[in-house]
């Protein structure tokens, strides 16, 4: 059947995952995600995958089921695209067509029929997991959004809501449902954000949208959502985010859980006719699953056309699958710079280039990558002027900016396995001098805030806060550290030892060198980190929620270094950064930029940089012409 979009007749629209349903590492073991069925459309067979054909089943059941299901159920209509089935997928010309009208399709459609999938191999799995989330979702969320990630094993504070206390087993169940396939498909985002109404099938259950996505903010505001990672990990299942380039340390798998609370919130703009910023969405949803690349761009196409998200650049753009991935991605930037006259696009980058596809020029950001820990997103300094003398030939990006420093000297990556780099961090802050050039702040509290790169959310904590949270942090690493050496054995008891010691006397230095500093001596710190190992300590749960509120401080580091410039400068960025590396200011960037120069006397761009004082939007731009200098960028 054709049917026009302007026209009045009533359908639903299938959202689904076209291969294997269940996540890495749960699938059932008689799982064949190549194999496909027949189904008949018109009286001729049409193949179809495993996942979609247990789905076609499932609206079958329902169809034929007399009366709805329950209070969430609503009736189905009798006509229901699927894309599967909609769309030509061999003839590239209709297939550019239909998805540059995907986001139409399911903004009208009467309701979107999300299919999780088939039960797990234990069905039982399936109703504990959807039982969870019902218990939790029963929490008034002023309440559920206070509980924090240290209480999730206390019986009374389940008892207050009238369940049990969930066992590591139930908490497995959950992880798995949130771990299943569709959460990371790139195309769901444009197909729930557009959603008129949402009805969610997993197996034989109906699960109310609503309560995914109050469960997936409560995980997602208490970090839950990391705790539920660690104890699938404690169950021999490493939730890692994919089997490819793309599995990197600096996307943690927990961001996946809360997926829902990120998409319904944005689907709540749209409805409420708030403005989006296509920025946000571009970075939030980087690194989701698409079969064919290209679909990164084109998934979010829908909803930067068809809501009253801010223009980007990219909304323009026409798809086209016979367009090499590099081509379309070069294309994305370039629009983005020449739309904004910024270079803003040059802050998505992330901290890692080890991953990228080797053929893009170094300042198009490779959007298949998760976006990682970015210094400028989310912090003051987002506002930012034109860019000077800004162009783009080809591969090649031109600007004109001021050189800032050379970097001499790096924080090393040797022994983080032992401490996250604790102990090469003390050693660089002892070769800065004694008050920073640029605040006149002690060198132990330049290290503190470059750790931290004073990036926390502007209300938890408050500034006021920020000194004790980074104490329990580094008391927390401490504990660990601890810890790994009471189970060490062999030769790494050995070198671990040693390292205790390096470190225990860096410690004890820089307590005697600043009184005042946050930094305490190994016996001072010893007897903190000795607080996480005593829950009937009176400070025991002030101080995990502490060090809870700054968790991704060591995951952040894992991907960036600390540096050292000529002048003496502090930062942090990129961890493959070179001694030699240039650090330089440019109009129109949020944040000093790292350029590595190359023979020919251009430049590759290695990302962004916090330099420890620097805040470009006050800072104050020679008028020279002559200060400035023309870059070319690869």
């Amino acid at each position: 059947m054709v049917s026009d979009l302007q026209d009045d007749t009533p359908y639903d629209s299938l959202s689904y995952a076209w291969g294997n349903p269940f996540g890495k590492g749960t699938e059932p073991e008689d799982l064949d995600s190549d194999s496909s069925f027949h189904i008949s459309i018109d009286n001729q067979p049409f193949k179809v995958t495993e996942n979609l054909f247990d789905a076609i089943l499932r609206l079958r059941d329902r169809k034929n089921a007399a009366g709805l299901w329950n209070e969430h159920d609503s009736a189905d209509n009798e006509l229901i695209w699927i894309d599967a089935l909609c769309i030509d997928q061999s003839n590239m010309a209709e297939r550019s067509a239909q998805v540059t009208i995907m986001g139409k399709i399911f903004k009208k459609a009467s309701k979107v029929i999300v299919w999780l999938g088939r039960a797990d191999p234990n069905p039982s799995d399936t109703e504990t997991a959807i039982d969870l989330l019902s218990n939790l979702a029963s929490i008034p969320p002023v309440d559920l959004k206070l509980i924090h990630r240290s209480e999730m094993h206390c019986s009374h504070f389940y008892g207050l809501w009238g369940f049990k206390m969930p066992s590591k087993e139930d908490w497995v169940c959950l992880s798995k449902f949130f771990h299943r396939r569709w959460f990371r498909r790139i195309w769901i985002k444009q197909e729930i954000i557009l959603a008129q109404d949402i009805l969610v099938l997993c197996g034989e259950w109906l699960i109310p949208w609503k309560h995914i996505v109050a469960v997936s903010k409560f995980l997602a505001d208490t970090q839950w959502n990391r705790t539920l990672v660690e104890t699938m990990k404690g169950k021999g299942i490493n939730m890692c985010a994919r089997e490819n380039r793309h599995s990197d340390s600096f996307f943690p798998e927990h961001h996946w859980a809360r997926t829902p609370a990120q998409m319904d919130l944005l689907r709540t703009n749209v409805q409420n006719g708030v403005a989006l910023y296509s920025d946000a969405i571009l970075q939030d949803f980087r690194g989701a699953e698409a079969s064919n690349s290209r679909d990164i761009i084109y998934g979010l196409l829908g909803v930067l056309q068809d809501t009253k998200a801010t223009k980007c650049g990219i909304e323009q753009i026409v798809p086209d699958y016979e367009i090499e991935i590099e081509d379309l991605f070069l294309e994305a930037a370039r629009r983005m710079v020449e739309h904004s006259n910024n270079l803003t696009v040059l802050h998505y980058l992330g901290p890692s280039h080890e991953n990228r596809m080797p053929s893009l020029p170094s300042w198009v950001p490779d959007w298949t990558l998760p976006s990682g820990f970015s210094v400028s997103r989310t912090s003051p300094w987002r506002k930012v002027s034109h860019a000077r003398n800004l162009s783009i030939s080809g591969n090649l990006l031109s600007m004109e900016g001021v050189l800032l420093d050379n970097i001499v000297e790096l924080e090393s990556l040797e022994d983080r396995d032992l401490d996250g780099g604790l102990t090469s961090k003390l050693h660089l802050h002892y070769n800065l001098p004694e008050k920073c050039p640029l605040t006149s702040q002690h060198r132990s509290e330049v290290l503190w805030r470059g750790i931290i790169v004073e990036k926390f959310n502007v209300q938890r904590p408050t500034r006021e806060e920020v000194p004790l949270v980074f104490r329990a942090w580094l008391a927390r690493v401490y504990s660990t550290i601890l810890i790994n050496l009471s189970n060490a054995k062999g030769e790494y008891k050995i070198r671990l030892t040693k390292h205790l010691v390096q470190l225990n006397d860096l410690l004890d230095k820089a307590s005697k060198e600043d009184p005042d500093s946050l930094i305490p001596d190994a016996p001072t710190l010893k007897s903190i980190a000795g607080i996480f190992d005593d829950p009937k300590h009176p400070e025991h749960n002030t101080m995990s929620k502490r060090a809870a509120t700054c968790p991704s401080t060591l995951s952040r580091n894992s991907a960036r270094r600390l540096f050292r410039t000529e002048s003496n400068f502090f930062g942090t960025g990129s961890k493959i950064l070179q001694n030699g590396d240039t650090v330089w200011l440019f109009p129109g960037a949020a944040i000093p930029l790292i350029l590595r120069p190359l023979e020919n006397g251009r430049y590759h761009l290695m990302g962004e940089a916090y330099i420890h004082g620097f805040n470009l939007v006050d800072h104050c731009w020679p008028e020279e012409p002559d200060k400035y200098k023309l870059v070319e960028i690869e």
